[in-house]
């Protein structure tokens, strides 16, 4: 079941073997191993005596076979099975490194996916932490198409930036947990795909995250906008229509985000894109319709009743041309 549930959410499989089991394996070989070692000792004496207490040809060719045929034999065979022990040990370090790494990733999606679907309820306070920058542009933009895409800028950037350091902390948290319960070596760093306690690596998936948010913030408005379209939201009872339209929106954002996140990889467009990612992708984003539009991000006390929320578009202090 938990397998299952790695495997369904974040997308992680289990190996299949058995460390425990592995690691009794290669206990039963070191034991076969020092029970030949410890028969060649007991034995040996006893072989020791036959020549040395009898005499005659018979007695000189068991000798030789005792003391030249037979005698590599043993303490090879008693090599071979250490080293059957010790490539078992290895198989099952490997499945533990391996497990560790698949859990570790599998946390972190399901942390990702939690702070997206929790980023809903929050993400209003880049618009009103964007109104400390109203008045200034106001007075230096006279055309309102181009403050409002100045409005648009710096709201993205203040959510971007806050969501991209939201997954990077949250991140390296879980993997830091985890090497403290278990340390990370490079056999498990490989399964990661990736050092996560590198600086530069971490920069790296922050930015990546940083500019797919961006994308995904800038073209929201437009997604949103064609979801609206969709015949029938107006009859939707209460704000419905609206929550619908946004959860469209966000979702043709959402892939446009991958896309922008996997090409600033150097990967392929099309990347992870299957049953897996669209699954998380309708989790998160699809438990967001239940936070209301009419309502400001949590603890901000705005709502629609009071006027206080949506905030409006910037206008320009002076007259200006343009829409």
């Amino acid at each position: 079941m938990v397998e299952g549930i790695l495997e369904w959410i974040g997308g992680a499989t289990l190996p299949t073997g058995d460390s425990g089991k592995t690691r009794q394996a290669a206990g039963i070989w070191r034991q076969l191993a020092k029970d030949i070692d410890s028969s060649i000792k007991t034995t040996g004496p006893v072989a020791a005596d036959v020549w040395n207490k009898n005499s005659g040809d018979q007695i000189d060719a068991f000798q030789t076979f005792w003391t030249k045929d037979l005698a590599p034999y043993p303490e090879e065979l008693v090599a071979y099975c250490n080293r059957v022990a010790d490539v078992c040990d290895a198989y099952a370090k490997l499945l533990d490194d391996v497990t560790e790494a698949m859990i570790l990733i599998a946390l972190t999606t399901w942390a990702g996916i939690l702070i997206t679907l929790a980023w809903g309820w929050v993400t209003g306070y880049s618009e009103i932490l964007a109104e400390r920058w109203k008045g200034y542009w106001a007075t230096k933009i006279v055309n309102q198409a181009a403050l409002k895409l100045v409005q648009l800028l710096i709201e993205s950037l203040i959510d971007s930036a806050a969501y991209a350091i939201a997954i990077q902390v949250s991140q390296l948290a879980i993997f830091n947990i985890g090497n403290a319960i278990r340390p990370i070596d490079n056999t498990g760093k490989q399964a990661i795909g990736f050092d996560p306690f590198n600086v530069g690596t971490n920069f790296a998936q922050l930015g990546k995250n940083f500019g797919a948010n961006m994308v995904f913030d800038l073209s929201l408005g437009k997604t949103t906008a064609l979801a609206n379209k969709v015949p029938g939201l107006g009859n939707l009872p209460g704000n419905w229509g609206t929550r619908v339209a946004n959860f469209g929106g966000r979702m043709m954002s959402s892939e446009i985000y991958s896309v922008v996140y996997n090409l600033e990889g150097g990967n392929v467009p099309w990347k992870g894109f299957g049953w897996q990612q669209q699954t998380d992708k309708l989790i998160f984003h699809g438990l967001r319709i239940f936070k209301n539009p009419d309502q400001g991000p949590v603890f901000s006390g705005r709502s629609r009743s009071d006027g206080t929320w949506p905030l409006s578009a910037w206008t320009p202090a002076s007259p200006g041309s343009g829409p």
